[in-house]
C-alpha cells in the first residue's frame, strides 16, 4: 500500500467515525425522552384513620398486673380486632375487651391515641399499613375481692 492509499483510507475511517458520531449525538436525546417519559403514576396517600381500618391479628400480648407480669396471657390465643368507621369487633377479648363490640376514635390529631368506648385510652407505639402496637391499662376494682390494675400491651399484625 502507498502513502496515498493509506492516506486516503484514513480519511475515509474519520468521515465514517463523524458520521457515526453524529448519528449518535442526534439519537441520545430522543433516547434520553424515551425513557423520561415514563408514565407517573400519583398514589394518593393513606391516613392513618383509613390504615386502621381491617382485621388485627395478634401476633403477641403482655399482661401485668401492677407492674408484675401476669401468667394468663393464653387467653388471648386467636385475639383479633377489626376496625370499621367508628365501631370495633373483637374476639377473644376476656378482661381487655370485655365486650365484643364498641366505639373507638383516635383522641388527638397525631392519631397515637386510641379511645374505646370512651372509657379506655390506649397509647399507640406503632401503626402502619401491617402492623399495630398499643398499651393501655384497665383499672382494678373491689367488688368481691382486690382486682388489680392490668396493663395490656398488644402487637398486632393485619390481616391478608
Amino acid at each position: 500500500m502507498t502513502n496515498l492509499q493509506v492516506f486516503k483510507n484514513k480519511k475515509l475511517i474519520f468521515k465514517i467515525l463523524r458520521l457515526m458520531r453524529k448519528n449518535i449525538l442526534l439519537i441520545l436525546p430522543f433516547l434520553g425522552l424515551l425513557f423520561a417519559c415514563k408514565k407517573y403514576e400519583f398514589v394518593e396517600p393513606v391516613s392513618l384513620r383509613e390504615t386502621i381500618q381491617k382485621l388485627w391479628i395478634m401476633q403477641k400480648v403482655e399482661v401485668t398486673e401492677n407492674g408484675l407480669p401476669a401468667d394468663d396471657v393464653a387467653k388471648y390465643n386467636g385475639f383479633t380486632i377489626k376496625f370499621e368507621a367508628e365501631k370495633y369487633y373483637v374476639s377473644n377479648g376476656y378482661e381487655a375487651f370485655p365486650l365484643p363490640e364498641g366505639r373507638w376514635g383516635f383522641d388527638d390529631a397525631a392519631f397515637s391515641i386510641i379511645d374505646f368506648d370512651g372509657q379506655v385510652k390506649a397509647t399507640v407505639t406503632k401503626l402502619d399499613a401491617s402492623s399495630l402496637h398499643f398499651t393501655f391499662t384497665r383499672k382494678g376494682r373491689t367488688i368481691n375481692g382486690r382486682i388489680p390494675d392490668r396493663t395490656f400491651k398488644f402487637e398486632l399484625v393485619a390481616f391478608r
